[in-house]
């Protein structure tokens, strides 16, 4: 017989909603080994002589309908590449989400840029064009927008608001794999879309990245920072270096790995997809409770799920709702993939990017971070994991669980 909303959580003694194994599957199989083996089999596995990471990058750049990609050892290094394409004068200012990973950050302070981080809607997570127009200055050379749990930014409006000031749009779509906004895929609004493959991710090579490029002009610039920047087709291409870049690339065997990986990746994604969307369409019109916010004409894929509380219609703080979700048998965590925004972690707070320097920080004027939405939006966020392996009693389990709680704490 089904729980009623107002039984006792298993928190205070009542029986979980589910008590079995979350359901798992295998990522990995005869399709990556058969790739495996054929990239051995070449007698190399630098990618350059070889024919894997080149196709690996040519088929994710014909899936977006994009003139190339570049293919990298990790998802930050995706980012550093795009960045250091945009050749930007170390101090410039690069406008960004202060609720992401470090990786998206790195590759902007090794170039000497400075991030800047504008605030976020409360109930998304994510930039908009508002609050990265406030966050401009006349020091500010590029925005890098995050999709945050594969939720897309307002892509139209973000590059509007670029092509306006001149200013280069880019990417952060690590968490987004095939999602869409206005029918369109992530990665490809931006002069650059950048990708992780590391193990977390909708599909992985075990780390790992990739750069999709929109104007056929940045391919060479992109493959060559991504390698010293040597141009290695052209004659004395590595001997003629004229900036400074990083050694990123992806090896042979990364690369056939992910060619496997992109096969299953239209399956990986509709599955998260279904399961996200029937959980937004379940959990509506509950008690203190607001189910992740996709904005109307995107699609989402769902890295993970957010519910939103409502502090005011709880009898409970955040932690203690997450708790009571996960005494129920779900696969739960309070915050939203940080305890706090970036500009709160040392590195930020210090300005210790290099030891005994404040480079690049010292090479702006100082502008505190003001973000009242980002901070709302982790004080009182929870997530829900998401997996391409949940099934339907998952589903119904995590509606059942997430009715139950959020009924017993209602005001």
């Amino acid at each position: 017989m089904p729980d009623t909303p107002t039984r006792v959580p298993a928190l205070y003694g009542g029986t979980p909603v589910r008590s079995a194994p979350l359901p798992g599957g295998t990522r990995f199989g005869a399709d990556e080994l058969n790739e495996l083996r054929e990239a051995l089999e070449q007698g190399t596995l630098f990618y350059h002589f070889g024919g894997k990471v080149k196709a690996f990058a040519r088929r994710f750049a014909e899936m977006h309908g994009a003139p190339g990609a570049v293919a990298t050892s990790s998802g930050t290094a995706a980012l550093h590449v795009a960045v250091g394409c945009l050749d930007l004068p170390p101090g410039s200012e690069v406008i960004t989400s202060p609720v992401t990973d470090y990786g998206t950050v790195i590759g902007l302070l090794y170039q000497g840029l400075v991030p800047v981080f504008a605030d976020l809607d409360p109930a998304s997570g994510l930039l908009t064009p508002e609050t990265v127009e406030a966050a401009l200055s006349e020091r500010t050379g590029a925005v890098l927008a995050v999709h945050l749990a594969g939720n897309p930014c307002d892509l139209s409006g973000l590059a509007a608001l670029c092509e306006r000031r001149g200013i280069a749009l880019l990417e952060d779509c690590a968490q987004a794999y095939l999602a869409q906004h206005r029918g369109r895929r992530v990665g490809t609004f931006g002069r650059f879309g950048c990708f992780s493959t590391n193990d977390y991710k909708h599909i992985s090579t075990g780390d790992g990245g990739l750069v999709l490029v929109r104007d056929p002009a940045d391919l060479p610039l992109a493959t060559a920072f991504a390698d010293k920047n040597y141009r290695r087709d052209q004659q004395g291409g590595m001997r003629r270096v004229e900036r400074l870049a990083p050694n990123v690339r992806m090896t042979e065997l990364q690369g056939a790995v992910g060619l496997a990986q992109l096969r299953r990746l239209p399956e990986i994604v509709s599955r998260r997809r279904a399961f996200g969307d029937a959980l937004r369409a379940r959990l509506q019109n509950l008690p203190g409770v607001t189910p992740m916010r996709v904005r109307e004409g995107n699609t989402c894929s769902y890295w993970f799920f957010t519910l939103h509380l409502e502090a005011q219609a709880l009898r409970c703080d955040r932690d203690t709702f997450a708790a009571a979700l996960r005494a129920e048998g779900l696969p739960v965590r309070p915050g939203a993939y940080l305890e706090a925004p970036l500009y709160r972690t040392p590195l930020f707070e210090q300005q210790s990017a290099f030891a005994g320097t404040r480079y690049p920080f010292d090479l702006a004027p100082q502008r505190p971070a003001h973000c009242p939405g980002a901070e709302h939006y982790l004080a009182n966020t929870v997530i829900l994991e998401v997996s391409e392996f949940y099934d339907d009693t998952v589903l119904e389990d995590v509606v059942e669980g997430v009715t139950r709680v959020s009924h017993f704490f209602a005001r």
